[in-house]
């Protein structure tokens, strides 16, 4: 069955139905038959994202009747049953858009060998191989043209479908070049015209099918089990099970199931997915605790207040939902250069045949003019790109997306775990007292904390195991969640945490004022060592700028980006700090994920003719990418709603991927223009000779074929395209300090260009 039950309340109940995704007719047709049945006052359906949401006030429906509705209307999905709407080619809004009908790789191979053999016995044999003469049934009757009906199939359903929403379309013009074809006797060029439109629609497919396994390789496996206490015991239930009052046991590593309050124990949560805050928060009895978080350090107890779509991580998909129905499709240049040219083909071949009365010519017309050379050159240049891109780290979901990110002009980047390594790191270790060094401090820090898993904790182990130096043993140590560790090393009590943690013992703190807010100044969390009660130093912990932020920016920047932007969940010390370094025009900080959806579409109001991209990791960038044009997920560190709804994914963050991409589209974007220059040159002259008798059916489908081949071999210096991001750094860098100004901010306020 291509369905499932994905939520359901007493008055509504959500279906997710992949095949439903762009599919507005199929759509349109669900909803009218689901709404026929009693007890469903309203149905909506996303074409989005293929949700089916119905509304039941009063009672609940029948769902014997739901299922067997939608399994009258709903075929089953072609490659079986789909278990992940991340990686199903309907559930994905950025893959879908792509996927029509075509003939197997099989059939393409075996036909495109009969046609080789075709070719070489004619040109020993010397004949035509085809039936002619003026009866029509040998012309039609024989292997060529059923293979070449065989191959039409596809094409003639898109023509029609196209017919009926945007006009004539070049699967028209092909249909009506391979019938004619057939009917004139000449079998064989039907079938090399129909057998290159299939090859180039196979070739797109197989491109993509290849980023689809490896962005399903990525995403990570959902959480579906939990534990709920229940008469005193943890008893595991589905989490769909899960109902409002519930207590739910969460242990250190646990993915948050559900909203919920804190009623028993401590624990710091990582919020940075749903809210970008760059460090755990510590939660106590009576805080909140939202789905999709996660449990650093600790053990609690929370009662569940809502679930599914009723919790806030709900509440982001259907902002998701929302923006991707109001998302403009990008048109590849492909179909805008196509449908200009069809109806000037059929056009001209109509006019040689009133002019000439001779079907031939306006035949031989029909076939050059067939705009295949663009229809196959332009695919193999997105495959060849999208390969490319692939091999670098970029998964590029679709070529039109690739053509999309050849065109940004506005671009705006999430901060921490995108700009950022997401992944706490000492930056600093300050002494205070004579007689201890940095190093040692260290040491004295890592022992007493190297038992627990704090990201602070982490970032102190992995400085020391870079240093080299050794760890002192302690006798003891214990954890205070949320304020710091006290331990006792050689007979010494150790302290190592907050300002607060140092209050609480009565440490005197006063020496290390201005050097703490010298770190604070700088975006750094700062902790305090103290030894018998007495402040011996200070270390600087920050979530550090990726190694190829800035170098990756002065790239985009050389290559036409007009304005970058950065948005944060983050607190303003912390975004003021890392803009500083980097070629920002605008932050805005603390901003959720409502903010950033909003930040994206002013930004297109501003600037409807251009293309406004998105760059981030968390769920609570994930509606912003549902606005905008373009959007890049990171893999190594992004959530899986954030990767499911990107348009490329980075596999493993490497900000230079997201210029890299970049400059790949726009260097596609240019071959394809020069295979259009070459094919409509080309093509005029092949219509000319057509048009004065010179050249038959058949050689016009030759001369046809040689100019495939040629834009085709164009196409194919995209596979080891790669751009010089250092010389385009190095070039925006010298551009930046002529200019004088350095970084331009503009925090908060309406998005405005750097002018």
């Amino acid at each position: 069955m291509s369905f499932k039950i994905a939520h359901t309340l007493d008055w509504r109940t959500r279906i997710k139905v992949p095949y439903l995704v762009n599919r507005r007719e199929a759509a349109q047709r669900v909803a009218d038959a689901l709404n026929n049945i009693p007890a469903i006052s309203t149905v909506e359906v996303h074409l989005g994202t293929g949700s089916v949401i119905l509304f039941h006030p009063d009672a609940s429906p029948d769902f014997h009747t739901v299922r067997e509705v939608l399994a009258s209307e709903v075929p089953s999905v072609r490659r079986g049953q789909c278990d992940d709407s991340a990686v199903c080619s309907s559930c994905s809004p950025s893959l879908a858009a792509i996927e029509r009908s075509h003939v197997s790789g099989a059939v393409l191979v075996i036909t495109g060998l009969y046609i080789l053999f075709e070719w070489i016995r004619r040109l020993f044999s010397g004949g035509s191989g085809t039936p002619g003469g003026s009866w029509l049934i040998p012309r039609i009757f024989n292997l060529p043209a059923l293979v070449a009906a065989g191959l039409s199939i596809p094409i003639m359903k898109e023509a029609v479908r196209s017919l009926f929403t945007r006009g004539v379309s070049m699967d028209l013009l092909v249909t009506c070049a391979a019938v004619l074809s057939i009917l004139m006797g000449e079998a064989m060029a039907a079938l090399v015209v129909m057998w290159l439109v299939n090859f180039s629609e196979w070739l797109e497919t197989q491109t993509v099918e290849r980023t689809r396994k490896a962005i399903r390789d990525m995403l990570k496996q959902e959480i579906r089990e939990t534990w709920v206490i229940r008469d005193g015991v943890e008893v595991q239930v589905a989490v769909s099970n899960l109902v409002k009052g519930d207590i739910v046991s969460i242990r250190e590593g646990d993915a948050v199931p559900a909203d919920g309050k804190v009623v028993y124990g401590e624990a710091l949560i990582n919020e940075s997915a749903m809210t970008g805050e760059s460090r755990p928060v510590f939660k106590v009895v009576g805080d909140v605790v939202l789905a999709g978080t996660t449990v650093d350090m600790g053990k609690i107890h929370i009662e569940v207040e809502s679930t599914g779509e009723e919790t806030r991580l709900g509440q982001i998909v259907r902002l998701i939902e929302e923006g991707q129905e109001h998302k403009a499709e990008i048109v590849l240049s492909s179909q805008r250069f196509s449908d200009a040219v069809v109806p000037f083909s059929l056009g001209l071949s109509l006019l040689t045949y009133i002019l000439t009365g001779n079907v031939q010519r306006a035949m031989a017309m029909l076939i050059i003019a067939c705009p295949c050379g663009v229809s196959l050159s332009t695919p193999t240049a997105l495959s060849a790109a999208m390969g490319n891109a692939a091999r670098q780290g970029s998964l590029v979901k679709g070529g039109r997306y690739l053509e999309g990110a050849g065109q940004i002009k506005h671009l705006t980047f999430d901060k921490t775990g995108t700009l950022t390594s997401g992944v706490p790191r000492v930056s600093r270790v300050i002494s205070l007292d004579d007689r201890y060094q940095p190093i040692q401090i260290l040491q004295l820090a890592a022992s007493s904390q190297m038992h627990y898993k704090h990201p602070m904790t982490l970032a102190v182990l992995n400085k020391v195991r870079e240093s080299e130096i050794e760890i002192p043993r302690h006798e003891k140590t214990e954890l205070i969640i949320g304020h710091g560790v006290k331990a006792k090393i050689n007979g010494d009590e150790i302290l190592v945490g907050s300002h607060h943690f140092m209050e609480d013992y009565r440490v005197d703190h006063d020496a290390g004022h201005d050097e703490e807010e010298r770190m604070l100044a700088r975006g750094e969390s700062v902790l305090f060592v103290a030894c018998n009660r007495r402040l011996i130093g200070l270390m600087g912990v920050e979530d550090r700028m990726k190694e190829s932020a800035r170098e990756a920016l002065l790239a985009l920047k050389a290559l036409g980006v007009e304005h970058i932007a950065m948005l944060t969940g983050d607190r303003e010390e912390h975004a003021r700090a890392l803009a500083q370094h980097l070629p920002i025009d605008t932050i805005r900080w603390e901003q959720s994920p409502e903010d950033k959806a909003s930040w994206i579409m002013q930004c297109k109001t501003l600037y409807p003719d251009s293309t406004v991209a998105m760059i981030g990791d968390g769920i609570n960038d994930a509606p912003a990418f549902s606005h905008a044009d373009i959007s890049f997920a990171m893999g190594d560190t992004g959530a899986d709603v954030a990767i499911e709804n990107a348009d490329v994914v980075l596999r493993n963050g490497d900000l230079a991927l997201v210029a890299q991409t970049v400059a790949l589209g726009q260097k596609t974007l240019k071959i394809i223009r020069q295979n259009y220059g070459i094919s409509v040159v080309l093509n005029l002259a092949g219509m000319l000779f057509a048009a004065l008798g010179w050249v038959s059916p058949l050689a016009g489908a030759v001369f046809h074929n040689l100019i495939t081949v040629g834009v085709v071999s164009n196409s194919t210096k995209l596979l080891f395209y790669r751009e010089d991001l250092a010389a385009l750094a190095e070039n925006a860098r010298e551009d930046e300090t002529a200019e004088g100004n350095g970084q331009r901010h503009a925090e908060g306020g309406e998005p405005q260009n750097a002018q």
